[in-house]
Order: structure tokens, then C-alpha cells, then sequence
């Protein structure tokens, strides 16, 4: 199983005026600089680029097709487009900027290009740009996106990304994302309520009753007064009637939810920095039942994050000062919090990699789970992977093995439903971890949550949520 691993950050989504239907959607390198529709014809100029840090300007000109969505790169080089305009039928121009910095002006002047063709066959041309000795010309000032959109729309906000996304039993979808700590959508679609929070929510664990849930604030890293500071943390438990906040959880620590399907809630601290962190034990009730400690929680390497699981599972490092050292998966029981080890996370003996822990899923007494692997030295092809391991001893039953990232992992019982961030969901047999299907979404996918009735909510990084029928396939 094979996509690509990149990200692409950069994205540029094309809708339709009349309703805002999404129809096309473009994964770009470089950030849009600016776009353009042709007079006449279904197409769309689109210049991107950006200052690499150093010394290069890097860009692309894109030739979009709206009837197909086919995408085109349509120069010879790579070069930073700061400005497509359609004069007529037959006349693009550009303005490119200089390849480096060494040129004086480059960062806010660039050259003037008037290209003229029959652009309904432009798509069997290359188009080479000669600078020779063409005098700079100032590049306009450039509108943000959002000054755009608010001028067209007045009552537009930006969605972020959702991080999460839960379905309730009278059909509400609830989703937490960027500067949103919780908000909740009706079945016709329409949005009941929100908590706004600066930083935004990252895990939703609803209580056994419906009745509220337990959302996880964990801010990033920023930059404070010059120093990379990482806030505290918090959770917040919120009515799902009516959005209120019932209590805050203010444990002065960036954390992460673990879950069992019972309502059981572990909140593990996630600095790397504190000697002897410690794993709260919050009960149905949402009262803290006790505490263990499982060191050190080293970036990527000790997250595991399982859905469907009737117990709480975690990475666990023999000496979590170092991602070095072996690590483990282990179970704690509650409420006395005792850890039982099960098996390495390593499957292979003798090799001398890194492992990245990621989504989990449990499913017919196994666990499915997704992440990275690196070499100590080097570069390692095929470095995602997802594994099922049979509990409790870890045996391997299938391995799959690839350049592709796991964002989320779902199952139904004899499927396992991967989402890859290339913008995919692919559908497994949980058996033998063959391939049934796969599928392109309209976006980048970050979370996801799989009903008994085969209705699958994924929440995307462009801050959309999609309801699809996986029966369907």
C-alpha cells in the first residue's frame, strides 16, 4: 500500500458560489500567490511560491482545469509567481521573481512575463522564462486570503483543523479544532452551539450517559519572549445540552487522552522535561481515582492513541528518558492503576531502528496500529507502517509497510479503516490486511469515528467534517 507521505500544508480549495460545494481541491508545494480565471474558458491560472529561508525563491504556475480538476505544472523550473492575470482570450501575465535573494528587490519585485497561446491546448507545452536582461517591476501588495473572503462573505470565519470528531446517540456530531474547545452540529446540519478556547480542543471523550464530555486543551509550542514555551494544559467537562462548561481539569501539564470503551479516562502528562510525570485515572463519573506513573511520554515514540478499547493502553519506555531504550506496550488496570507489560514494540529482533507510535484500534482480541520507523543512520525506505499484533504477546498476523502517514485508524469488526494524510481512506481486511477499497476525500484527513451503522464522521485539516456511508462500497 503505497501514498505519499508528504503533507502538503498548502492548500487551495475550489467551490461553487451559488451553495459552496466543494469542487475541487489542490495540494500544493509552495502557498497560492494568486489566482485567476480564464475569460472563457473552464481553466485557472494559478501562481505559487514562497522564500525557502536561506536564499531561494520556489514556486510553480498551475493550470487547473474546472470541468476535470486535471492540475498541470507548466514551467521548466521552479519559480516563485507572484502574479497571474488574464489580459485576454489568448494573454496570460506573469510576474516571477528572482531565483535568490542576491538580486536587489528581490523579495518585493519580480519579472514581467506577457505570454500569449491557444491556452485550450496549453497543457502540451512547457513554458521556459528567460530573464536575460528584463528590469524588475514592483509586485503589488498581496491581500491575505481571509481579507478576501470577509470582503465577499462579511460573516465568514475560518475553520481549522478538527482533531476530533464524535457521533452521540440522538444523531449530534460533536468535533473539537483550532480555537474551538468543543462544538456541536444537529442532524439537520446546522451548528447548536460552540466553546470557544484560543488554543482549541484535541480529544473529545463523551461519558457512558451522553450527558457531557471531556474535552483535552493541550496547546503547542510557542514562541514567547524568545524562548520555545509550551502552555499548560487543561480539560474541560461540557454539557452536551447546552455548551457549558461543568468543570475544568487544570493539571498544569500538556497531556493526552487514553480511553476505554467503559468511560474509564487516563490523562497522561506529556512533558519531556518532568522527571516523574504522572497518569491520572478519571472515572465515569469524572471523579480521579488514583494515579500511576509511566515516565517519560518522548514526543512521537510513546503516543498511542486506541479507539475501541477495553483497556487503557500506552507506550511505555523501560528508561523513558531516552527513545533509545526499549519501549513497550502496557496496559493499567483501575482503579489501582497496576501496569502489566505485554509486549515490545519492536516486532523484529536484531534491528537497530526507531519506532514511532501513532493510531491504534482493537479489534477480535488484537491491536491495530500505525506509525513511523527510522533509521539511527541514514535514510529508510517504506518508513510508515500499520501492524496487527495478537494480545497479549505481540505476535505479528499481518504487516503492512510503505511511504504513506496514518493520521487515523477505525474499525468495524472485519474491517480496518486507515486514513492516510495524503488525502485517502483506505479499507483493510482486519484478517490478513489486504486491501477491499480506497478512496479520495475533499481534504486532508485528522480524525475519524465509525459508527455501529457504518456512518463514518472525519474531520479534515481545512476544518471540514464529512458524513459518509462506508456500506456503500
Amino acid at each position: 500500500m503505497t501514498a505519499s507521505r508528504r503533507w502538503r500544508r498548502w492548500r487551495l480549495g475550489i467551490y461553487w458560489a451559488d451553495d459552496l460545494r466543494l469542487e475541487h481541491l489542490l495540494r500544493l508545494r509552495w502557498p497560492a500567490r494568486s489566482v485567476a480565471f480564464h475569460p472563457s474558458l473552464p481553466l485557472l491560472a494559478v501562481g505559487t511560491g514562497d522564500y525557502d529561508g536561506g536564499y531561494c525563491f520556489d514556486g510553480e504556475l498551475l493550470l487547473v482545469d474546472l470541468e476535470s480538476g486535471w492540475t498541470r505544472s507548466m514551467l521548466d523550473a521552479e519559480r516563485d509567481v507572484r502574479l497571474v492575470e488574464w489580459l485576454d482570450d489568448r494573454t496570460l501575465r506573469l510576474l516571477v521573481a528572482p531565483r535568490s535573494e542576491d538580486t536587489e528587490g528581490a523579495h518585493d519585485h519580480g519579472y514581467e512575463f506577457v505570454l500569449e497561446r491557444d491556452w485550450g491546448g496549453a497543457g502540451e507545452h512547457t513554458i521556459s522564462l528567460n530573464t536575460g536582461d528584463k528590469p524588475l517591476v514592483e509586485a503589488p501588495v498581496r491581500r491575505s486570503a481571509e481579507a478576501e473572503l470577509l470582503e465577499l462573505s462579511p460573516g465568514w470565519t475560518r475553520r481549522r483543523q478538527v482533531w476530533d470528531v464524535a457521533r452521540v446517540g440522538d444523531g449530534r456530531v460533536l468535533a473539537v479544532l483550532e480555537r474551538v474547545a468543543l462544538e456541536a452540529w444537529s442532524v439537520s446540519g446546522e451548528r447548536e452551539w460552540a466553546v470557544p478556547d484560543e488554543a482549541g480542543g484535541r480529544q473529545i471523550a463523551v461519558a457512558p450517559d451522553e450527558r457531557s464530555a471531556m474535552v483535552n486543551i493541550s496547546e503547542r509550542t510557542r514562541l514567547v519572549e524568545g524562548r520555545w514555551t509550551r502552555p499548560s494544559g487543561h480539560a474541560l467537562r461540557v454539557s452536551l445540552a447546552d455548551g457549558n462548561v461543568l468543570e475544568t481539569f487544570d493539571i498544569g501539564a500538556s497531556m493526552v487522552f487514553t480511553t476505554r470503551e467503559d468511560g474509564w479516562l487516563a490523562l497522561r502528562d506529556v512533558r519531556y522535561k518532568e522527571e516523574r510525570p504522572q497518569t491520572r485515572l478519571v472515572s465515569p463519573e469524572g471523579i480521579e481515582a488514583g494515579r500511576v506513573a509511566l515516565g517519560r511520554c518522548v514526543g512521537g515514540h510513546h503516543v498511542l492513541r486506541v479507539r475501541k478499547s477495553p483497556e487503557l493502553h500506552f507506550i511505555q519506555g523501560r528508561n523513558s528518558a531516552s527513545p533509545r531504550d526499549d519501549t513497550w506496550v502496557v496496559s493499567v488496570g483501575v482503579p489501582d492503576g497496576e501496569v502489566r507489560r505485554l509486549f515490545p514494540l519492536e516486532w523484529e529482533a536484531g534491528v537497530d531502528r526507531l519506532i514511532f507510535g501513532g493510531p491504534a484500534v482493537r479489534v477480535d482480541g488484537a491491536l491495530v496500529h500505525g506509525g513511523g520507523l527510522a533509521a539511527r543512520r541514514g535514510r529508510m525506505a517504506d518508513s510508515e507502517y500499520i501492524v496487527r499484533r495478537r494480545l497479549p504477546d505481540g505476535a505479528v498476523d499481518w504487516l503492512l509497510r510503505g511511504d504513506f502517514t496514518v493520521t487515523a485508524l477505525e474499525a468495524d469488526g472485519d474491517t480496518v479503516y486507515a486514513a492516510l494524510q495524503a488525502g485517502e481512506i483506505v479499507a483493510l481486511n482486519a484478517a490478513d490486511g489486504t486491501v477491499r477499497w480506497r478512496t479520495e476525500i475533499p481534504g486532508t484527513p485528522l480524525s475519524m469515528s465509525l459508527d455501529r451503522d457504518g456512518r463514518m464522521l472525519i474531520g479534515t485539516a481545512e476544518g471540514r467534517i464529512l458524513d459518509c456511508d462506508v456500506t456503500a462500497h
